[in-house]
């Protein structure tokens, strides 16, 4: 069994770790909104005041009117006690008003700042390693609940709690007129309560975040494959609705059962605590009446102790108001510590910076040495012991099985990830983080943003967007793209350019895959048209037919020409057309062959035998040897 002394220091830093929490709340407001939320505490401080005057004028009236049934007095005084109080409710509307304005504008920058703060924690880490790992997935976690309606609005209880509390101080100070002792213990009692009751909120809100997220993120995950129209087709056609709806119901009960086993032990002093303050408060009740029957105090005053005792309620449980805002504390609290994790400023977003611009002009050179990378979950590297050089403005094709670890030398080059050993230089300057401006690239998994044709494009060199859009129309001219630009002008009476490649919004439209590969090279190209020096194509027409692949592979050399350029592609019959031909093996983690085209077919080693099992596949396909790739360097 441990000992209360053991105990003590645990709850001790329980205490300190909840006050915390409220000093990341009280930091951030004042950090988004200064002026406005001091504006919101004088309001709330002036609010409880009002309040909590009413409760002696109440009682001073209700022992005027008394006095006059018993025949002790005149209605003056009824008169002046009703005047001072309608007097006080003017003025607590007139304060309204400006709580309802202050707390509108708090909350508004409030919320802002916060999505600001979430958002950046996730671009900071410049390795991808960190967003796709228990970092991610946590800030994921943060990010869904801030989205919550419930926390949207929590801002405006932060004052709304304020101004309650306030009010109970005010009606404890009222209360210790009568029996201090009577008063200072009832109010002892129910901010107990209140205290167990955050306590167990704050733990429920935690497990929210942390130890249930997981099976949360199952269950929403499941749910959304039920109501979302990526998965439409295929939840009907093998007929998963039922399986999925018993996934997701069994996946939400799992983390709601967390999240209440794990809270369950904080409900035990919750339950003690109102035990306690219930006696305590009815037995104050009771003194009270006891005084009263012995003529001890005034009707005045009973009635003005009995509010106070009542109003001291406002010190405990106030239900939504102190679940919406302990929730939104707990949330801040968890924000400014991922923050902190990563150097960032708890509260305060840091300055935005303009992606690096390219030193000079021209291609860039690359130097690889002894460079060797393992991802977390494995044991064996991808990349070992790799040493490769790329003079400026050459360009290399990088080939190999699936799983050599192409895409991940990418990442690596593109400064997306970070080696475990080695290092990569361009131009003699070492990589040390994502290569914007230097670096161009397009992936595999390009993203489709529901936005604008001119944003889809011109999103390679953000500069470039405020100028003209004859630029992004030269770019999608270079790679084929002309079609494209067409395809969005149908039916479409404005700027083909502001037209929002999305069929879900009004006006919008969707592409083709291969047109939004095209697409995504525009903006790769884009790029290079800002500065960029070193551009990266990995599958860059996987989603286009043969046809077109061949007529942009045509195009190849003369789009590349300005840059060092290196070409990821499955389909050798493209590759052949680099100066140069990396053929990199999983096995080995390293590069196995280098060389041309020819040199490489001449050397009648993998990607010799490999070329020639791919043309042999689009012979047979096409029914006539001769309509294989290069068929005239098959067999060299």
């Amino acid at each position: 069994m441990v000992s209360p002394v053991a105990k003590a220091p645990r709850r001790t830093r329980r205490s300190w770790d909840q006050l915390l929490v409220w000093v990341a709340l009280v930091r951030l407001l004042w950090s988004a909104a200064p002026v406005w939320a001091t504006i919101a505490v004088v309001t709330a401080v002036l609010s409880a005041a009002v309040t909590v005057v009413a409760i002696p004028l109440v009682g001073e009236l209700i022992g005027a009117v008394a006095a006059v049934l018993a025949g002790d007095g005149g209605t003056e005084r009824v008169w002046f006690w009703f005047v001072l109080l309608a007097a006080s409710q003017v003025v607590a509307q007139l304060i309204g008003f400006g709580i309802t304005v202050s707390n509108a504008r708090c909350a508004r920058r409030l919320v802002t700042r916060l999505m600001c703060l979430v958002a950046e924690a996730g671009m900071a880490p410049p390795d991808l390693a960190a967003i796709e790992g228990s970092y991610g997935n946590r800030l994921r976690s943060l990010d869904r609940n801030l989205v919550n309606w419930e926390l949207a609005m929590a801002p405006l209880w932060i004052w709304h709690v304020l101004t309650i509390r306030l009010t109970g101080l005010g009606a404890l100070v009222v209360a210790m007129t009568w029996r201090p002792w009577v008063g200072l213990l009832a109010a002892l009692s129910v901010v107990g309560v209140g205290h167990a009751f955050g306590v167990w909120q704050r733990r429920f809100t935690e497990l929210s975040i942390g130890e249930a997220s997981e099976e949360t993120r199952r269950s929403q995950y499941l749910r959304d494959l039920l109501v979302q129209p990526s998965a439409a087709k295929e939840v009907r056609l093998f007929g998963w609705a039922g399986w999925l709806t018993d996934r997701y119901r069994r996946a939400w009960q799992t983390a709601d059962g967390l999240r209440w086993q794990g809270a369950g032990g904080s409900l035990v002093p919750l339950a003690i605590a109102s035990l306690v303050s219930m006696v305590v408060i009815g037995g104050a009740l009771a003194l009270l009446g006891v005084d009263a029957s012995s003529g001890l105090i005034t009707v005045a005053t009973v009635v003005t102790i009995a509010q106070a005792l009542v109003g001291l309620e406002a010190l405990g449980i106030l239900g939504d108001a102190q679940t919406y805002s302990t929730k939104l504390a707990s949330l801040v609290h968890s924000v400014a510590t991922e923050r902190r994790s990563i150097g960032l400023d708890p509260v305060r977003p840091e300055v935005a910076s303009q992606p690096p611009q390219p030193s000079r002009p021209g291609p860039a050179a690359i130097e690889i040495c002894d460079l060797s990378f393992t991802y977390p979950a494995r044991s064996d590297p991808t990349i070992h012991g790799l040493d490769l050089d790329i003079p400026a403005g050459q360009s290399v094709a990088l080939v190999g099985l699936n799983g050599a670890g192409k895409t991940t030398l990418i990442n690596l080059i593109c400064g997306l990830r970070r080696p475990d050993a080695g290092q990569i230089l361009v131009d003699g300057v070492p990589v040390d983080g994502p290569q914007a401006g230097t670096v161009a690239a397009i992936f595999q998994d390009f993203q489709h943003y529901p936005l604008s044709l001119r944003d889809n494009v011109g999103f390679g060199a953000p500069e470039l967007l405020d100028g003209p859009d004859s630029r992004f129309t030269d770019v999608l001219d270079q790679i084929g793209g002309a079609t494209v630009r067409e395809r969005v002008a149908e039916g479409h009476e404005g700027d083909p350019w502001d037209r929002v490649l999305t069929s879900d919004q009004t006006g919008g439209t969707d592409l083709s895959g291969g047109q939004w590969q095209r697409i995504a090279l525009a903006r790769a190209m884009t790029a290079v048209a800002g500065g960029a020096r070193v551009l990266i194509l990995d599958e860059p027409a996987a989603a286009l037919d043969v046809r077109a692949e061949a007529e942009l592979f045509d195009r190849f050399v003369d789009l590349t020409a300005d840059v060092t350029t290196i070409l990821v592609s499955h389909r050798l019959s493209s590759v052949r057309r680099a100066d140069r031909i990396l053929v990199l093996d999983g096995a080995a983690g390293h590069i196995v062959e280098d060389g041309s085209h020819h040199e490489l077919m001449a050397a009648n080693g993998g990607y010799a035998r490999l070329y020639r099992l791919q043309a042999e596949r689009f012979a047979a396909a096409a029914g006539e040897s001769d309509t294989a790739p290069d068929s005239d360097a098959v067999g060299r």
